[in-house]
């Protein structure tokens, strides 16, 4: 069903769109191609080795792809220029030349997305190996080796998850405006915030823009068919195969592998931006000599949050903003959708709406109906308050939150419900008395993650937010198209320490309540 959906949408969005967006949305799905045949066999090695062998530090590895969802993409793109853009430090003391690079165009595009992809690909094929029976590799082990039984038992067993991970890749790079708007890769959604960047109106791109849409919003339609179906057989319980292959000799070795797939995805980038935080140019004679100061790295570092801290003052208040008001809305939601098919459908429709439409469509469309200038209410609303990001950001945030909330409230045993129900107590006073204390945990997670999504947003809010608001992902990616020099490294930095900070804190709350119902 779900390809059979992609399919429908691409011949739409072909078939409608105009001689002259042709090439974008050729861009769109070549892009989105690329990543997927870059990630997806990546991503396989990675969620076998991972979660189905008995690698070393298997536990650890995982949780660090956890972290790496957290991390937006603007950092990612500052991280990874600061050694192989333009102004890199690679283009300048080994190619010796700013004007070529590893990363640029399409290369830096396709290699961006695909590192951003890779963690997503790797924890949905996992959930996949872990719903492989025991009984099934055990009794495939005994009658061929490890190699031919996972060609022949698992890889077929994972193909519906495979289609997950292609839709999944398919949505987030379709609807994308950071890293295509820095590499200047003609897409529908950087062609949509670069239109309206120069001026134009709903009403005047409607006829450019419309097949992108389309296209996007049957792709991410695709997505949550193929997650959706696979949700229903998910068992929350039990999140890692209850069965492991043995590597044997090659258990080290492998471990070596991970272990530098690793520093090639987080230690390099974090590296590149330490370099830049910390060098300084010496003048001796009529020579320039680049020297790196340890010293000048803490202190840029050190001087960020001072220096930034109207940034950071923006951002702390519209994620915390966007946070609870997510909260407060998707946990009942998903409990009301569980019983109530209207309910359901609606927030279907929500994710689904939130998920299709571009950022920079979804802060313009919003700008529209605030920006009355003969209403004075409504044109205080738009031009002096943070209404228009918090409404944007929490359209944007409710489909991982109520995905979330799905979870979490499946998680609660049905001997309880039950027992509630036997006692008289309705939807609403179960909500209140049994699923709301049930969940505290996880309520606390999807906090974190509704926080963490919306400050590390930048293509819904870089068009929401009204005049003198700047946050730190609104500064970064205006500073990251002029190079990646000691300040901007030094904000990126503490981000990604702080990205980091909230994923741990995310991470252990969730553990906590996965081990309150087992």
């Amino acid at each position: 069903m779900a390809l059979l959906i992609v399919a429908i949408s691409i011949f739409t969005a072909f078939w409608i769109s105009p001689p002259a967006t042709d090439e974008l949305l050729r861009n769109t799905l070549l892009l989105a191609g690329l990543v997927i045949l870059s990630s997806v066999p990546v991503g396989i090695v990675l969620a076998v080795l991972l979660y189905g062998t008995d690698l070393p530090g298997r536990h650890f590895f995982r949780m660090i792809l956890i972290v790496m969802l957290f991390m937006p993409a603007y950092l990612q793109v500052a991280g990874w220029n600061a050694g192989f853009g333009l102004q890199g430090w690679f283009s300048r003391v080994v190619l010796l030349s700013e004007a070529t690079a590893p990363l640029e165009e399409w290369r830096g595009a396709v290699f961006l997305h695909a590192v951003i992809a890779l963690p997503w690909v790797t924890l949905i094929l996992g959930t996949g190996l872990s719903r492989i029976p025991k009984h099934l590799t055990e009794q495939t082990l005994l009658e061929a080796r490890p190699l031919r039984a996972f060609l022949d038992t698992v890889l077929p067993l994972m193909v519906p998850y495979l289609i997950a991970a292609a839709m999944w890749i398919l949505v987030t790079t379709g609807s994308e405006i950071t890293i295509t708007d820095v590499y200047q890769v003609r897409t529908f959604a950087e062609e949509i915030y670069t239109g309206f960047a120069l001026g134009d109106n709903l009403t005047e791109s409607q006829s450019r823009t419309l097949p992108g849409v389309l296209l996007i919003a049957g792709l991410s339609a695709a997505a949550l068919v193929a997650c959706q179906s696979l949700t229903k057989s998910i068992q929350p319980t039990r999140l890692t195969p209850d069965w492991t292959y043995p590597l044997g000799k090659a258990r080290w070795w492998m471990g070596m592998l991970i272990v530098l797939t690793t520093m090639v995805l987080i230690a390099l980038p974090i590296g590149n931006l330490l370099y830049k935080a910390g060098i300084e140019v010496q003048q001796t004679g009529e020579t320039r000599i680049r020297i790196w100061s340890v010293f000048k790295c803490i202190r840029i570092v050190a001087e960020s949050p001072g220096q930034f801290a109207e940034e950071f003052g923006w951002s702390t208040a519209l994620g915390q903003l966007t946070a609870l008001s997510v909260l407060a809305i998707s946990v009942p939601l998903a409990w009301f959708s569980q019983s109530w098919r209207t309910i359901r459908m609606i927030c279907w429709a929500a994710v689904l709406l939130g998920l299709a439409i571009p950022g920079p469509i979804l802060a313009l469309g919003l700008g529209r109906l605030f920006n009355q200038p003969d209403s004075d209410w409504l044109f205080h609303l738009y031009d002096r308050t943070l209404v228009l990001p918090w409404l944007a950001l929490g359209i944007k945030t409710f489909p991982y939150a109520f995905l979330l909330a799905i979870f979490a409230v499946r998680q609660i045993p049905e001997r309880i419900l039950e027992a509630a129900s036997l006692d008289g107590a309705g939807r609403i006073r179960q909500l209140l008395a049994v699923v709301i204390p049930q969940i505290l945990m996880f309520m606390a997670s999807l906090w974190i993650l509704a926080f963490a999504i919306s400050v590390g947003d930048l293509s819904t809010s870089i068009l929401a937010v009204p005049p003198g608001v700047t946050t730190v992902a609104i500064r970064v990616f205006n500073l990251v198209h002029y190079g990646v020099e000691d300040q901007l490294a030094g904000l990126c930095l503490l981000s990604v320490a702080g990205f980091a900070g909230i994923a741990g804190f995310g991470i252990w709350l969730a553990s906590i309540g996965s081990d309150s119902h087992r």
